[in-house]
């Protein structure tokens, strides 16, 4: 069973790395979503499929994927903010807590990396 304690006494506050990190990651997404805007077509291809049949529709509205990605990874990196909030409570989090940065900024950074990507798929 976890331990809990009512603040952090071991280490100093390491979270300022996440929530600095996560607003960084959000601020690139913000900035690809407005440099992209007005090079891209008022619908863009968001499914690519090889083969095999089609589910669904395979674009979507320009603006609504723009401004889609920003929201869902400030809405991720708050969520990971609170979250390790909540885990610091606990002596056992000591132990992943590098660990547990290092996903969370990682999943934030492959979502801007798959908004890269279907921005520059739609170029052109």
């Amino acid at each position: 069973m976890a331990t809990v304690r009512p603040h952090r006494d071991r280490f100093p506050d390491t979270g300022d790395l996440l929530t600095v990190g996560g607003l960084a990651i959000g601020i690139v997404s913000v900035g690809v979503s407005a440099v992209s805007y007005s090079a891209l077509p008022s619908r863009i291809q968001t499914r690519w499929t090889i083969g095999g049949p089609h589910y669904g529709s395979e674009f979507a509205p320009t603006l609504l994927v723009l401004v889609t990605f920003p929201l869902v990874i400030g809405s991720l990196a708050v969520a990971g903010c609170w979250l390790r909030r909540y885990l610091e409570r606990t002596e056992e989090f000591d132990a992943v807590q590098p660990a547990y940065d290092a996903l969370v900024l990682s999943g934030l950074a492959l979502l801007v990396l798959a908004q890269v990507l279907i921005t520059v798929a739609n170029l052109g």
